[in-house]
């Protein structure tokens, strides 16, 4: 893929300036399904816990944890900005999304309903 990117402030590029960035993949790039994320913080870096739920019942939600992916804050906040822009045209297009709470997906796959959370 090849895209047009102006990114003023990169080390070693003038302000205002845009080039092209070329994105490749040597050999097959992986796909993981996942729907269940943790996300985790240090004053140097961010972290996401990526996993599926394997197995719920009414009282444990079972899941195998994946992959994890450790990132720069400064790219966290690209991340965010990202994720906020394509949700922003999902809903445009298809529809608001529900907001989701920690226990859905033990209420909706046992049909279970929790005790809200300790405060």
């Amino acid at each position: 893929m090849v895209e047009e990117h102006s990114d003023a402030g990169s080390q070693g590029w003038v302000a205002g300036a845009t080039r092209t960035i070329e994105r490749y993949t040597e050999g097959t790039l992986s796909t993981l399904y996942v729907n269940d994320v943790q996300a985790r913080m240090s004053i140097f870096d961010i972290a996401l816990d990526l996993g599926s739920i394997q197995d719920t019942t009414a009282e444990i939600v079972r899941v195998r944890e994946d992959l994890r992916i450790v990132f720069s804050p400064q790219l966290g906040k690209v991340l965010a900005a990202s994720l906020n822009t394509i949700v922003a045209e999902y809903e445009r297009q298809f529809g608001k999304i529900p907001d989701p709470t920690p226990q859905a997906p033990l209420e909706l796959a046992t049909g279970a309903t929790l005790p809200p959370p300790p405060a």
